[in-house]
């Protein structure tokens, strides 16, 4: 019965915000992808299916709007169904987890509400992005390690630069089975490695307040970097002080509210490795910082979960 108030609830202030934006002049075309999706899905998908099976790979989510017949109503309805099971596995571990461990008061589940809905993650959902798809299936993964192969399977469809998410559940365990997919990631994509060692990169950055620093005048030194720094920006908020724009207050707020509840929780920051290296390697591969701010939203999100999960099986 929670999880069906926490669906609901979650599908409500979706709408509450999809409200908002269009009143504040947010339109469904906000994102150029969206236009994309909308305008094209139809005609790519006829495209990816004379070239076989294959061609999917990468492009699933062409073939899910044209399924949903373009509409736009219809495709947002669905990422914030996704977007609100999503939410229902995060409280699913979150409740686990205040099990085995002494409730700190309601401040602390109020900075975990704040945590589980972050302001980012609800503008993406009532897009037509396939960002909140991502999110689930990795979430998922997350959530239920054993049936993950579940999630990979639909991720590699959907974008398979997703596979760089597997180095957060990166163990000596199952080392063998993530290097496959990574290693065949660069093997389909040798352009990634080879711009980077000739250090062929432009910066382009997709929006007029993005004022990150991004370093691609220093060439190679520039992109460690970027390795290095946009990760802690990204987990900590912190990089609305170098671009302090209205548009980047809601994503800043939404990992700062991240680090606040880790201290509270687990009296440590939240730079777990598992997500700072993931992320490093976005940072490098990204051409912008408000691309690389979506690239890595997944990994900001099984965030919560990882440290979660570590202090819940963690030896006593």
């Amino acid at each position: 019965m929670a999880s069906l108030l926490l669906f609901f609830l979650s599908a409500l202030i979706c709408l509450t915000a999809l409200c908002v934006e269009r009143a504040i002049g947010i339109g469904w075309d906000f994102h150029p992808d969206a236009v994309t999706y909308l305008g094209n899905s139809k005609l790519i998908t006829g495209l990816l299916l004379e070239q076989g099976p294959l061609a999917v790979l990468n492009n699933l989510y062409y073939l899910v709007v044209n399924a949903l017949d373009m509409n736009l109503a219809a495709v947002i309805a669905v990422n914030v169904c996704m977007y609100s099971l999503t939410n229902v596995l995060i409280t699913m571990v979150f409740t686990r987890f205040t099990k085995g461990n002494q409730p700190q008061g309601l401040i602390y589940f109020g900075l975990f509400a704040l945590v589980l809905f972050n302001p980012y993650r609800i503008h993406l959902a009532v897009h037509v992005l396939k960002d909140t798809m991502i999110i689930l299936f990795l979430v998922m993964v997350a959530v239920r390690w054993k049936f993950s192969f579940l999630s990979w399977l639909p991720l590699m469809l959907i974008r398979i630069g997703s596979m760089i998410y597997a180095i957060a559940f990166l163990t000596r365990r199952n080392l063998l089975l993530l290097a496959i997919p990574i290693g065949a990631y660069l093997v389909l994509h040798p352009h990634v490695i080879i711009g980077i060692l000739e250090s062929k990169q432009v910066d382009m950055r997709f929006r007029s307040f993005d004022h990150v620093p991004s370093f691609y005048s220093m060439g190679l030194f520039g992109t460690g970097l970027r390795a290095l720094i946009w990760p802690f920006f990204m987990l900590t908020g912190t990089f609305v002080l170098f671009s302090p724009s209205v548009m980047f207050v809601p994503i800043a707020f939404g990992a700062l509210v991240f680090q606040i509840w880790c201290w509270k929780s687990f009296s440590r920051p939240g730079l777990l490795l598992a997500v700072y290296a993931p992320m490093a390697i976005l940072a490098i591969m990204v051409p912008g910082f408000t691309s690389f701010i979506r690239y890595a939203l997944p990994l900001l999100t099984i965030a919560p979960i990882l440290m979660m999960q570590g202090k819940m099986f963690r030896p006593r």
